[in-house]
């Protein structure tokens, strides 16, 4: 079916970049009527990945089957010396074993998919039937007169309609109603009246059928209305109700045992209504004297609960009327609102900047300051639109309920970027009247990490905001927020979310989907590798990147209250130290590095982030130690140099696929003992939090569990501990297969490990470092893990050797420390004597003169480098023709070089 022909050049000149082209041909007529279809179902908005094959192939193509004779292809992919991709739609994408993804599917994506595949000896065809599901709002059977998806009983005549209905579903779906108990000689449907409406694609379906009831041997029956026909089984779609018939008439058998038995029960009934109207006259009676001694008058009241809780007072029915009701509802909204404006007060007040500090707990507003965000934009038309990030002027755009037109909101930001700190300063100003958010009417506020297995959105704010003495319940929550006008919901921490996986069905979810909270603007932070899944297309992305220079000085000068101190000169000491630079983009340890200076030069010193991790452990516990009076000092001494246990457990939990670095309290300390475990959560280094065990759905405070979970103050912490593990384990096993070991410990994403691994100890260096080149994204890691031991690098010089091979890449999105490593690197091979095969500079050229050029990170790359193949990629600015004229003469000094592009 498909052939590759190429045409090749056997004598290219050196002009072209390339000596052959190549063209993919299918050369027969495929009749895709024999080719099972095999069925695939996915969510609108979901992730749709399709996989070709798992068998080898050469070549292959997507194609999209809109008729029997006629095709669109979507993608192909030729295996010819490198993978070559080429799409046709930009909609989908290329993934694992030749698959296709579209990473947000909607309903014109639904049909048939093929892929058309070889291997140059023989063909196959893989073709996919994809149907795209739209789940209804609400998720279930509504039933006319019947409330939400709970129990109903309708109280109902022998003869009369039922209607049930769905709505936003897709594809649309047939109802049916069924009676469970009997067959149709007790009560027939009849007269079923379908309607079906669409809109915005979406179906509305009700089915509304006259019953009549012929025989009835109970006053109760249940009967069903269900989803069926050939779309029933995409949805699980049924809803029972119970009909109850006050007016039944007995049948025969019932008559005979009423007249046998009536004749007892009518003396019985006589007796009973005397004795009750005895007992309430004495009750009354009684009620009325009490009321009269103690003077307590009947008045009128217009606080409806607190007639009800005293049953002494008798409620006048003019109470009943709108008005009263309205001011009921008022009062109630003015209480949620005090309770909620004391919770966030609470929270915006007890802020620690610095972990070890925890003596010293500060308003949010005295130390936060407005970091570096950036909005993820389209630019361009047609062919040449393509994406690019815009840094925002402030915050306030991100959380606006006017400016921006979205209502939903992604703001990515890796641990300790200040995305939680962001959310109380958004609280801050909230409560604050005359505030930047004044058109915010109703602000909700939730760390998600909390909220595991709690479904409903107003039983997270009963639980997690209110007090638990509030009077207020579920349902008054609920009627309360439908009367705000602009709502402004803060989702924190999608990435600790306990309910991530979109099959268990919550609120949280359904509001991010925008099936729920459709008019409101919802904000939800997370690490960037946690994104959700079914956030609608119009979802705007930003992402938090940190510190830049303004917002380091200000945050300096927040934190010291001494006006003496130059915070210009703070900042240069630590962005002059690339190890801190690096670092400092997160405003934790930036908090940190910030204290350290003020104590000591000896921080500002160090070559190898091992050296500036020592210093910070190392200030959590002598600042707790310091306040140890009368204590032991020299049992938590051993606690700061000793912690097998602790390292055991993180190294477990890093290189676990899933990474999960929480625990539970109880599970933690039987692990590292609670003695150790009192004082590591004392210095500040372990945090615990309390989050929801169980919610069985009760509509009281008391019904809920809880228990505490434990996590460090930071990722790097865990990466600390873990990294002594994989130490002592390479002591222990040096010889050990590491592919398999350190499997799930990613270098791109647990960098920290190794490189803290290699600064503790030479030996396990060797050996990580010999290791890394080989696996994906091993190189820039092992480039890092050598700065860990500079001073014994000749050890490396085989690694580094086969990092030469390989080539290097000195990025303009690198951290400044990893660009001036590579640099070092390049000047250790022109001093061995080694040769760099390949070297691209992309993005980074900072200025370019005859005599060298200068990289953003201030290292110059000069003529002497031995570099034989030199890629420059400028493409975030213009050269000017100088600089283009400096580049063609500096290079013809180069003595190794002999390939440039």
């Amino acid at each position: 079916m498909l052939h590759l022909l190429a045409c090749v050049a056997d004598s290219p000149p050196g002009v072209l970049v390339r000596n052959y082209s190549y063209i993919l041909v299918q050369n027969t007529k495929i009749d895709w009527t024999d080719f099972e279809k095999i069925p695939k179902v996915f969510e609108r908005f979901s992730k749709m990945e399709l996989i070709c094959t798992e068998d080898q192939t050469s070549f292959l193509v997507w194609k999209k089957i809109t008729s029997s004779t006629v095709t669109k292809n979507i993608m192909y992919a030729v295996v010819f010396e490198n993978m070559v991709v080429n799409r046709v739609d930009e909609d989908y994408s290329f993934g694992r074993k030749n698959s296709l993804i579209l990473p947000n599917i909607n309903l014109n994506h639904k049909g048939l998919y093929a892929c058309v595949y070889s291997n140059g000896i023989s063909d196959g065809v893989t073709v996919y039937d994809v149907t795209v599901i739209v789940h209804p709002v609400p998720s279930y059977l509504v039933i006319q007169n019947c409330s939400k998806d709970q129990y109903c009983l309708l109280e109902v005549e022998h003869r009369g309609n039922l209607t049930c209905h769905v709505r936003g579903i897709f594809p649309e779906v047939e109802l049916k109603w069924m009676v469970l108990d009997f067959d149709e000689s007790v009560i027939a449907f009849t007269k079923e009246r379908i309607q079906i409406k669409e809109k915005d694609d979406l179906f509305e379906v009700s089915l509304t059928a006259t019953y009549e009831v012929k025989v009835l041997p109970r006053n109760k029956m249940s009967v069903k209305c269900l989803a069926v026909g050939r779309n029933a089984d995409l949805f699980n779609l049924t809803r029972e109700i119970d009909l109850y018939f006050p007016n039944a008439l007995p049948t025969e058998t019932e008559e005979q045992l009423t007249k046998e038995q009536g004749s007892q029960y009518v003396w019985i009934a006589l007796i009973v209504s005397i004795a009750a109207i005895v007992i309430t006259v004495i009750i009354v009676t009684t009620v009325i004297i009490t009321k009269r001694t103690k003077g307590k008058p009947l008045r009128r009241t217009n606080n409806i609960e607190a007639a009800r809780e005293d049953e002494n007072v008798l409620v006048p029915c003019e109470l009943y009327s709108g008005n009263s009701i309205q001011a009921d509802l008022q009062e109630k909204k003015d209480i949620f609102l005090r309770q909620l404006k004391e919770k966030y007060k609470d929270l915006c007040d007890g802020v620690r900047p610095v972990p070890y500090r925890k003596d010293e707990m500060l308003s949010v507003n005295s130390v936060f300051v407005d970091c570096v965000i950036e909005s993820l934009c389209l630019k361009g038309a047609g062919q040449r639109r393509k994406k690019e990030w815009k840094t925002l002027q402030s915050y306030l755009k991100l959380f606006s309920v006017r400016e921006e037109k979205s209502t939903r909101r992604i703001l990515q930001g890796e641990p300790g970027f200040g995305k939680s700190i962001l959310c109380l300063q958004v609280a801050h100003d909230w409560c604050n009247t005359h505030s930047n958010f004044s058109d915010v009417d109703l602000l909700i506020l939730l760390r998600l990490k909390q909220l595991g297995g709690v479904k409903s959105i107003y039983t997270a704010i009963k639980c997690y905001i209110l007090p638990k003495d509030t009077t207020l319940n579920e349902n008054d929550i609920k009627e309360i927020v439908k009367t705000f006008g602009s709502v402004l919901v803060i989702l924190d921490g999608f990435d600790e979310y306990p309910d991530q996986d979109t099959s268990k069905e919550s609120d949280v979810i359904s509001i991010i989907s925008r099936q729920m909270f459709q008019e409101c603007t919802v904000v939800i932070t997370t690490r960037s590798s946690y994104i959700p899944m079914n956030y609608p297309p119009s979802t705007k992305i930003y992402r938090l990147r940190g510190f830049d220079e303004n917002s380091r000085l200000n945050y300096i000068q927040n934190l010291i209250s001494d006006g003496n101190v130059d915070a210009n000169k703070i900042e240069r000491d630590i962005m002059n130290a690339p190890i801190l630079s690096d670092l400092s983009q997160i405003p934790l340890l930036f908090a940190i590095f910030v204290n350290l200076t003020q104590e000591s030069d000896g921080i500002k010193q160090v070559a190898s982030v091992t050296e500036v991790f020592k210093y910070i452990i190392s200030a959590f516990h002598k600042h707790t130690k310091n306040l140890m009076v009368h204590e032991n000092v020299v049992k938590y001494d051993s606690f700061e140099k000793d912690h097998p246990a602790l390292d055991e457990i993180c190294f477990q939990a890093v290189s676990n696929e899933k990474q999960c670095i929480v625990w539970e309290k109880d599970a933690i300390i039987k692990k590292i003992g609670l003695e150790f475990y009192k004082h590591y959560v004392r210095i500040g280094i372990l945090v615990e939090e309390e989050v929801t065990k169980d919610y069985p759905g009760g509509s009281t405070i008391s019904d809920v569990e809880t228990r505490v979970e434990v996590s460090f103050v930071h990722k790097l912490f865990c990466e600390w501990f873990a990294s002594h593990y994989l130490r002592d384990h390479l002591k222990q096993h040096p010889e050990e297969m590491l592919e398999e070991f350190l499997k799930h410990v990613d270098p791109s994403s647990l960098q920290y490990v190794y490189r803290f691994a290699c600064g503790l100890n030479i030996d396990c260096a060797k050996q990580l470092i010999s290791y890394l080149p080989r696996i994906d994204g091993g190189v820039t890691c092992a480039i890092l893990c050598i700065q860990e031991q500079l001073q014994a690098v000749d050890h490396f010089s085989r690694t580094i050797e086969n990092i030469f091979l390989q080539g290097i890449i000195i990025s303009g999105h690198d951290s400044m420390f990893l660009q001036r490593s590579s640099m070092k690197l390049l000047e250790q091979a022109r001093r061995k004597g080694m040769d760099i095969k390949s070297l691209c500079l992309y993005n980074c050229l900072s200025s370019i003169d005859i005599s060298s050029i200068k990289t953003s990170s201030g290292i110059e790359l000069t003529p002497e480098i031995p570099v034989e193949r030199l890629k420059l990629n400028v493409t975030n600015r213009e050269l000017k023709e100088e600089e283009a004229k400096s580049i063609l003469e500096i290079l013809t000094r180069f003595e190794k070089l002999k390939y440039v592009k």
